[in-house]
């Protein structure tokens, strides 16, 4: 896709890409488009909400044009995401219609940040509509790029080349990830790196299995005896600025890892920075403004709560980590770092009693986490009695549990806990059940006749049937019976 800067709505152009406030009448920043629709549209009532699409036809010039209406509330969490939503809506209904030449409005209902910030990550993200990995189709289409055209009265062609930049890059990574394993081999993928850094600039270093050796990458080299390839560890060095211009170092709130710089001059505790900080502190340099933008999610979007600091006295009996509204891509994230919050608590001394409880703990180990994260899950329960604790964990999802790298992590935890308790299960998961645990086939139909509250307590290779019964106090607190919560709704 090529995007230029307009300063006006002159040439011809088959598609209108319009963003205007959520919840508002249809409103233009080009008064030739805002005659065009109330010729066509007398009295228009139309409002669209958040992140909705609404195209129309209106009459230019003899003929007609695609009108793509697009809704954008400024006040909404996260506007940064939730536009880079928006304009991939957008580019896939510019795909639909096949636009060729499109005219982007002027962008001044997108008020919640700089306009500059706004262009460039709309063409960071318009451009995508476009990606196809077709060069190993017999046949392909021939297709013209799109042409468009961003008005504006303001200089916004570096924003608009930054977007650009960033969208070409996106495609560059997705052609490596479809590529096909067998051509991207670890030597064709450091020849591309390779060519990439003397395209744009930047250093690369290619380590061979020697040089890997020197350095004691044992892990890596473990990974690698899994192919019959040569390992190849590639190292991309971008460096910017001058050649004798001086790195840019950020010193921050002056805290190093010397503990003396954990104080300030009247010995008490420097406030911690966040991540808040180094977002503004980024943001500050047209270098680095770019990573910058990588950081906003967790600065002013959906995760902004992770770029906070605490708010409460970690010294507290009862302390809840509620990572309830986190996304679902972090929350294997979120789950790990309130799991390392216990487990620094719990390694504070070994005197103290201490457990640690773990429901869903697919979340960690499942096929949607990855084996550092399930590794670290795997210590606490091989180490914890070590350190006078226990840990305690729960699942509904066995498929997941057993996801990870063939199950691995699953019955390493199986096989390091003592004491187990299987509750009614699906045919399916007995049968995964039955295989790990060595259950006999008497066991195994028992599970599956057992009825709620009932379950099979091993303990070693003793095992015994067992019924839970709720007090009316648990049962009360914990209930999600739909007919035990319409009684004390009721009764209320």
């Amino acid at each position: 896709m090529e995007i230029r800067l307009a300063a006006s709505a002159c040439g011809d152009f088959d598609t209108v890409l319009r963003f205007l406030p959520a919840r508002t009448p249809v409103s233009f920043g080009e008064p030739g488009l805002r005659g065009a629709y109330a010729a066509c549209f007398p009295g228009d009532k139309l409002t669209l909400e958040h992140k909705q699409l609404r195209g129309v036809r209106i009459p230019r010039r003899g003929g007609a044009v695609n009108l793509l209406l697009a809704g954008f509330d400024c006040h909404a969490p996260a506007p940064f995401d939730a536009l880079r939503q928006l304009t991939a809506k957008a580019g896939a209904a510019l795909a639909d219609y096949g636009a060729q030449s499109v005219l982007i409005d002027r962008l001044d209902a997108l008020a919640f940040a700089p306009e500059e910030e706004i262009a460039s990550q709309i063409c960071a993200v318009l451009p995508l509509c476009e990606y196809r990995f077709d060069k190993y189709l017999s046949a392909r289409k021939a297709r013209q790029p799109i042409r468009a055209a961003l008005l504006s009265d303001r200089d916004l062609a570096p924003a608009i080349q930054e977007g650009l930049h960033l969208a070409q890059a996106v495609m560059t990574a997705r052609d490596l990830v479809n590529e096909i394993a067998d051509v991207l081999t670890p030597a064709e993928l450091a020849s591309r790196c390779e060519a990439l850094g003397r395209l744009h600039g930047f250093e690369t270093e290619v380590l061979d299995r020697a040089a890997c050796e020197e350095l004691n990458m044992g892990l890596f080299l473990a990974v690698a005896r899994g192919s019959g390839e040569e390992p190849k560890f590639i190292v991309m060095r971008w460096r910017g600025g001058e050649a004798e211009q001086p790195p840019i170092a950020f010193v921050g709130k002056g805290i190093t890892y010397d503990n003396a710089s954990l104080f300030d001059g009247d010995g008490a505790f420097k406030e911690m920075p966040t991540l808040k900080d180094l977002y503004a502190l980024l943001s500050e340099r047209p270098e680095v403004k770019s990573l910058a933008l990588s950081l906003s999610r967790f600065v002013t979007g959906s995760a902004s709560r992770l770029g906070q600091a605490t708010n409460v006295d970690l010294e507290n009996k009862y302390i809840v980590l509620d990572i309830s509204e986190m996304g679902k891509d972090l929350l294997p994230l979120g789950m790990f770092l309130a799991l390392d919050s216990c487990w620094d608590k719990c390694k504070e001394s070994r005197a103290r009693k201490k457990v640690i409880m773990l429901d869903e703990l697919w979340c960690l180990i499942g096929a949607s986490s990855n084996a550092m994260a399930a590794d670290f899950v795997l210590e606490i329960f091989k180490i914890i009695r070590g350190y006078g604790g226990a840990a305690v964990c729960a699942t509904q999802d066995l498929n997941d549990f057993f996801a990870l790298e063939g199950g691995k992590y699953g019955k390493a935890i199986i096989n390091n806990s003592r004491l187990k308790v299987i509750l009614p299960l699906e045919e399916e998961e007995i049968g995964r059940v039955q295989e790990v645990m060595g259950l006999s086939d008497e066991e195994a139909v028992q599970i599956s006749r057992n009825s709620r509250g009932e379950g099979l307590f091993c303990a070693g290779r003793n095992r015994i049937s067992v019924s839970f019964h709720a007090t009316e106090k648990e049962k009360y607190l914990i209930t999600t019976n739909r007919e035990d919560l319409e009684q004390r709704i009721g009764g209320m």
